[in-house]
């Protein structure tokens, strides 16, 4: 099993994978090289934030498009404001990295209707061997516009309990979900935690949930004052890197008595893009080094690691040129 895997913003999927009979061989000679040495595939996540802003389009004729608004005023002012794909991007899923990689694919839990379209269109168009699981909504307890301000755990559990199985019955394929992907640890609406969920008795009453996935970063640079706190010494404290790990301890407890997978879903060195200077330094390898290892030792058995094209300082590679770098290449991380 592959510890550290890598999860991809849904709206840069074909940035990073290519399209249709076009593969980006620098990224799938990358993944291949992990077959090569593991002699396992790396598992990919796509989904993120844009995952909530994407519509399938069976018939349109772009693999995918995206609407960038590139506000400079805003940490995550180059991610898309809204995603279109079509039934090319489940092709290129399958077809532009190694054999037999399997995926996590995001729904849109905006409303049901986005999320039956897109598990439609995927039982239809790709290989369900290789779908390791479905994850509908990306850090809900972060939501704004999606939902109301009261939004709570006993809303969040109503709706999975109601949309999974529905989603499920849509196919014959014994599919499985990962959840809840809340944002932590435990920061943001206390209450949406995997801990209080399954005193709810939540995944315990929805068949297929298998995965457990909780996000996190040690760091952001969210706000200007955050951001002054982020520094390599601080990202190189074992101590602090222990403090936060413990911080999902109870989560990680709750999770595990049921038997499923506990994944860091997605996770980095510094949140909102990382930090030029200290995300993509050799310093953040061995944090990342180091993180994992203890990771694993507090009971997470997968890390996934964000990738995004352009200003992501933690991505693990640039699999485009851009206007500082002419060629794809990896970073220390």
């Amino acid at each position: 099993m592959v510890l550290t895997n890598n999860r991809f913003r849904f709206g840069n999927a074909v940035d990073y994978f290519g399209d249709v009979n076009n593969p980006n061989a620098f990224s799938k000679q990358l993944l291949q090289n992990i077959v090569d040495r593991s002699q396992s595939p790396a598992i990919l996540r796509i989904g993120g934030n844009t995952q909530d802003r994407a519509n399938f389009c069976e018939n349109c004729n772009q693999t995918m498009s995206s609407i960038v608004l590139n506000d400079p005023n805003d940490p995550k002012g180059t991610e898309a404001v809204n995603v279109t794909f079509n039934k090319n991007l489940f092709n290129v899923l399958a077809n532009n990295v190694p054999a037999g990689t399997p995926i996590i694919f995001g729904l849109n839990f905006r409303n049901s209707i986005l999320a039956q379209a897109e598990i439609d269109g995927a039982f239809k168009y790709i290989d369900q061997s290789l779908v390791m699981a479905y994850e509908l909504g990306n850090e809900v307890n972060l939501y704004g516009d999606f939902r109301p301000p009261d939004y709570d755990v006993n809303d969040y559990a109503r709706q999975m309990r109601e949309w999974i199985p529905r989603l499920r019955a849509r196919s014959s394929a014994a599919s499985s979900f990962q959840f809840p992907s809340f944002a932590g640890p435990e920061l943001f609406k206390p209450d949406m935690s995997i801990s209080e969920l399954v005193r709810l008795g939540v995944p315990q009453s929805i068949p297929g949930i298998e995965y457990f996935s909780v996000h996190g970063y040690p760091w952001n640079i969210c706000t200007d004052e955050d951001a002054a706190k982020v520094d390599l010494r601080n990202l190189l404290d074992h101590q602090q890197t222990l403090d936060l790990l413990d911080q999902y301890s109870s989560q990680i407890s709750a999770a595990k008595p049921l038997g499923k997978m506990m994944h860091m879903g997605e996770t980095g060195s510094v949140a909102c893009h990382g930090k030029d200077g200290v995300s993509n330094t050799l310093g953040a390898a061995l944090w990342q080094l180091d993180y994992a290892l203890s990771g694993a030792t507090a009971g997470i058995d997968r890390l996934f690691f964000h990738n995004g094209k352009g200003d992501f300082y933690y991505s693990t590679w640039e699999p485009l040129s851009t206007e500082t770098s002419p060629v794809p290449h990896i970073n220390p991380t």
